[in-house]
C-alpha cells in the first residue's frame, strides 16, 4: 500500500551523480557547460570529488535572483550517494588585479562612487576609483589606480586634498584572485 503522491521506489544510477545548484547572478554569468567543479561532503571531509557542469539553465529565477545549474559526478566506486548534501566549489580562474586595503576607501554619500587619497609629491590627492570584488579586507580597483601608486589608509578623517603627507608604507601591489 502506498499514500497518493508518495513514491512506490526509486530507480538512480549511481555511477553517475546529478548535482543540481543554484548560481548567484553575478557569478552566474562565468559559468560555462564544460566547467570544473570540486564537491565536498560532510560524509567525507577529507575528500574531494570532481564533476563538470553539464546544463545550464537558460533563465535567472526572479524572486532568489539565481540560475540553476546541474553538474556530473562520476561515481565509479559508488562512494557518493544520491540524496546526499554536498558543497559546491567553483573555479573561474585567476586574473592579476590591482587591490587595496579596505580601509583606504572612502564613499561618497549617496552615490555609491568611491575615492582614495593618493601620495603625489608629498601631498594627498583625492583620487576616484571604480571598484570590483570585495575579498576579505582588499578591494579589487578597475578603475583608477595603478600598480606602486601609494594610498592613505590612515587618519582619512582629517585627510584633505592637497595636504602635506608624510609616507610611511609599501606601494600598492598586484594580487592574483
Amino acid at each position: 500500500m502506498s499514500a497518493p503522491g508518495k513514491p512506490l521506489f526509486r530507480i538512480s544510477d549511481e555511477n553517475i551523480l546529478k548535482i543540481i545548484s543554484s548560481v548567484a547572478e553575478k557569478e552566474f554569468l562565468f559559468i560555462k557547460k564544460g566547467l570544473k567543479v570540486v564537491i565536498k561532503t560532510g560524509v567525507f571531509p577529507d575528500k574531494e570529488f570532481s564533476g563538470v557542469v553539464s546544463i545550464i539553465s537558460p533563465t535567472i529565477n526572479p524572486t532568489t535572483r539565481t540560475g540553476e545549474i546541474e553538474i556530473q559526478v562520476k561515481n565509479a566506486k559508488q562512494t557518493l550517494r544520491s540524496g546526499m548534501f554536498v558543497r559546491v566549489f567553483l573555479n573561474f580562474g585567476q586574473r592579476q588585479v590591482t587591490a587595496v586595503s579596505r580601509d583606504a576607501l572612502v564613499r561618497l554619500p549617496g552615490t555609491g562612487s568611491y575615492y582614495v587619497y593618493l601620495v603625489k609629491e608629498k601631498r594627498a590627492v583625492l583620487t576616484n576609483i571604480k571598484v570590483g570584488i570585495f575579498q576579505n579586507n582588499l578591494v579589487e580597483v578597475r578603475e583608477g589606480l595603478s600598480p606602486g601608486e601609494k594610498v592613505i589608509i590612515k587618519g582619512l578623517g582629517r585627510i584633505k586634498d592637497g595636504v602635506l603627507v608624510s609616507e610611511t608604507s609599501d606601494p600598492i601591489k598586484s594580487s592574483n584572485k
